[in-house]
């Protein structure tokens, strides 16, 4: 009776190890498809970003007149010590042991070294003739890519694919519209009105053929081989799941993009859930968008003064809450886990 008894016990804990195993292996994998595309997204959007349990904030010192960039090795609620200053800078990405960003007061993409806080110069360009940068970071292929708008209202950039080192700079288009997410190989941009992958081992870019007018939609997301995109005017505001696959096109909604609530702001769509910051008064408002309606579902921990900006750490949503009061804003917290 003990020695079945210990038999079944031993298979018992066998079952839960194999199971515990398979989950974290599941997890690991969601981790590697979505991770590349969140961080991606948190360089285009936000004014943070991650890499496993490493953050790196970028917060304007307004006494003395220049951006402190933050660094933590253990979570986005920490504030975390100042890693480096710049007089003017955007865009944050972390890899490994480097922090990636653009230094507009050099004309240059830069990285710093988390360990010794060593630079280098990645990428120059002519500061007086390049007005916004935009960069990302495809961790699965070691690429810096990266466009150059020359000017104020511009919709159109130089779009290139570089080396982490920005060496091999090869360039995708004169033309291409300011954001671009990668899945696998291939880089998605929108050029003119058509949806383009260019793929890093042919070096050519191809046309997606998806049946949509694409010309004024800005690319805000990608999720594996899903897509998603906006397309905005003055009255409405509409958010589409586009396959590059299969080319499935469907519409997710169409929300409240003006009324009492404010203008929507800032937008994640994951897994085809639309989540959105609102300009409500003094701060800003945090919502789900009903997918049927376009009603905006605040939580109930919709706060009053949070930033205007908000990212991904890891399976969360992430923002910044700002307290006017005391004169602090670098507190983030996490607000939904994502599934």
């Amino acid at each position: 009776m003990k020695k079945t008894a210990i038999k079944s016990f031993s298979f018992f804990l066998a079952l839960i190890m194999a199971l515990s195993a398979f989950s974290l292996c599941a997890y690991a994998a969601e981790e590697v498809k979505f991770g590349n595309q969140k961080q991606q997204y948190n360089s285009q959007y936000a004014e943070f970003n991650f890499h496993a349990d490493k953050s790196v904030k970028l917060k304007y010192n307004y006494e003395a007149e220049k951006f402190n960039v933050y660094y933590s090795a253990k979570s986005i609620a920490k504030k975390g010590k100042v890693l480096f200053s710049v007089k003017k800078a955007t865009e944050l990405a972390i890899f490994k042991d480097w922090v990636y960003y653009v230094n507009y007061s050099k004309g240059a993409i830069m990285r710093c070294k988390i360990s010794d806080k060593s630079k280098q110069t990645l990428v120059k360009f002519d500061k007086n003739k390049v007005f916004f940068v935009n960069f990302i970071i495809d961790k699965k292929n070691s690429k810096l890519i990266y466009n150059l708008m020359p000017e104020y209202g511009l919709k159109t950039a130089q779009l290139y694919v570089a080396s982490l080192n920005g060496k091999n700079k090869m360039k995708v288009s004169n033309r291409a519209k300011q954001h671009f997410f990668t899945n696998g190989k291939n880089l998605y941009y929108i050029r003119d009105n058509n949806l383009l992958k260019y793929n890093y081992d042919s070096k050519k870019s191809t046309v997606v053929k998806v049946n949509m007018y694409v010309k004024d939609a800005e690319l805000i997301g990608m999720e594996g081989n899903n897509l998603y995109l906006y397309f905005s005017d003055d009255y409405t505001l509409d958010y589409y799941r586009v396959n590059v696959k299969d080319k499935k096109i469907k519409l997710l909604a169409t929300p409240e993009a003006f009324g009492d609530d404010g203008a929507i702001i800032s937008t994640i769509i994951y897994k085809n859930s639309i989540y959105v910051l609102t300009g409500t008064g003094a701060g800003c408002g945090f919502a789900k968008v009903n997918n049927k309606t376009g009603k905006f579902n605040y939580a109930p921990y919709d706060y009053n003064c949070l930033s205007e900006y908000f990212g991904y750490y890891k399976n969360s949503i992430a923002v910044e809450e700002a307290d006017f009061v005391n004169g602090q804003n670098n507190y983030y917290k996490t607000i939904v886990n994502l599934k």
